[in-house]
């Protein structure tokens, strides 16, 4: 229940635009590798 009560917590947390840039900026940092599921999932999916 501690954990869920966190987890709900965070729909009360609002963004402002300064802490979603820090967010883009940050992530557009990470260079993404390999695929995102195995071949055999990937083809389970409706993509």
């Amino acid at each position: 229940m501690h954990r869920l009560d966190e987890n709900l917590g965070a729909a009360d947390i609002e963004l402002t635009k300064d802490d979603l840039g820090e967010i883009e900026a940050a992530a557009s940092t990470i260079t993404i590798q390999g695929a995102r599921y195995p071949d055999h999932i990937e083809r389970l999916s409706e993509h």
